[in-house]
């Protein structure tokens, strides 16, 4: 197994030659099978060497974009700033979409 780096990203090689980001692997490890399709792998305190699982949560791209830009303290749940993920009780994400 060959160790690397891609967009700032740890890599590494697995068995059938594909290159894969660490903190993909680390979140697929923590859900027990798969990233659900369409989820994107966020680092909460913005470290992209800190793969611990605590570090890692899985949310939708549009959520993940309002963390990275205006909304950097948003909840990872529904996209909207002022409260955190345990004290969301939002039925809909910033977008009106099911979290």
């Amino acid at each position: 197994m060959r160790f690397g780096r891609e967009k700032g990203y740890q890599t590494y090689t697995d068995w059938s030659g594909r290159t894969r980001y660490v903190h993909r692997r680390v979140m697929e490890k923590k859900l027990g099978g798969p990233i659900p399709r369409g989820l994107a792998v966020h680092h909460i305190n913005g470290d992209k060497d800190d793969n611990r699982p605590e570090n890692l949560i899985a949310v939708r791209p549009g959520v993940h974009g309002r963390l990275h830009g205006n909304y950097q303290y948003a909840c990872f749940r529904c996209g909207r700033p002022g409260h955190w993920a345990r004290d969301c009780y939002a039925r809909t994400d910033y977008a009106g979409r099911s979290p």
